[in-house]
């Protein structure tokens, strides 16, 4: 008998279970495990992101139809495809409503000026309109 502790007077009889043999089995057993749950999040993940179904009754969809809460990526990627339509509309649109904006705004202004009577014009016209009043009698 061996003398575990020294602040103890108790003494035990360890008995060593399979030691260094022993651990390489069950370190296995370990990264077996943990392989496994990698394994099945990476399935679950590819289901939720990839998986759909094939349906013979669905036409309008091309036959391929998709759960909630699965094919998510396909969803994701269509969602991007639109908004990325949008930026694209807006993005040209925006400076095109500018531009015909400004093309209205000048034209107006033009429109504007060539109603404008210089002074020299009234003076020509109040001419012109007393000449042609018939003399008083």
């Amino acid at each position: 008998m061996t003398v575990v502790n020294n602040l103890t007077s108790k003494n035990h009889k360890y008995v060593q279970k399979a030691g260094f043999i022993g651990i390489i089995p069950t370190i296995g057993d370990f990264l077996l495990k943990v392989v496994t749950k990698i394994v099945e999040v990476i399935v679950t993940i590819f289901r939720i992101l990839f998986f759909f179904r094939i349906d013979s009754k669905s036409w309008a969809t091309l036959f391929l139809t998709l759960a909630p809460g699965e094919g998510l990526f396909y969803k994701y990627l269509w969602f991007s495809m639109k908004c990325g339509f949008f930026l694209v509309v807006f993005a040209f649109g925006g400076p095109l409503i500018a531009l015909i904006g400004i093309s209205f705004m000048y034209k107006n202004l033009f429109k504007k000026m060539g109603e404008l009577k210089k002074d020299e014009d009234e003076k020509d016209d109040k001419k012109e309109e007393s000449s042609q009043e018939p003399a008083p009698e």
